[in-house]
């Protein structure tokens, strides 16, 4: 496992990685209603304590699993830090925290009745960064309903949200 980790620090970043760096008109949320742990960001859909699904081939055996985003740089555009989840406990994570892209994970849609946040790309998306309880998931469409938890409009269902603008909370 260590090894892997190791690896998986070195690997150079994909070719498609957004490095820019946050400029102060490009912060999201200071006209939001409801407050954030951190900080919104154009083009960044990463949240603290989402779970996100490894999907880069440069993960190796580790693709497929899953892991939950423990800090979101707020110095380059869609990248942070993520900690495994325990394969025999998911309720717990490994010790070792790797860096991360956006685009190499996907969102974990959970079963009906979980607690989601939504986290779309679009700063202007009313309700970006608040958490919900998922309602309805339509396969068809690849779109969930979600309730949402928090905010000003508390109890409100928020219908066809796009599979990629959610993600399971952990």
């Amino acid at each position: 496992m260590e090894n892997i980790v190791q690896r998986m620090e070195q690997r150079k970043r994909p070719k498609d990685f957004n490095g820019g760096i946050v400029r102060s008109d490009s912060i999201a949320g200071s006209n939001n209603s409801h407050s954030h742990s951190h900080v919104l960001v154009d083009g960044c859909w990463f949240h603290k304590g989402i779970v996100v699904k490894l999907t880069d081939k440069s993960f190796g055996q580790l693709r497929k699993s899953k892991a939950v985003i423990t800090h979101v740089s707020q110095s380059i555009i869609g990248s942070g830090k993520l900690q495994l989840i325990n394969k025999k406990d998911k309720n717990a994570l490994e010790d070792s925290e790797v860096r991360i892209n956006q685009t190499q994970v996907e969102t974990v849609v959970p079963k009906l009745g979980g607690t989601v946040v939504i986290v779309s790309k679009d700063p202007s998306f009313k309700y970006r960064g608040l958490r919900c309880k998922l309602v309805d998931i339509d396969i068809d469409k690849y779109s969930v309903s979600v309730k949402l938890l928090e905010g000003g409009d508390i109890g409100r269902v928020v219908n066809q949200l796009d599979y990629e603008n959610i993600s399971k909370l952990f």
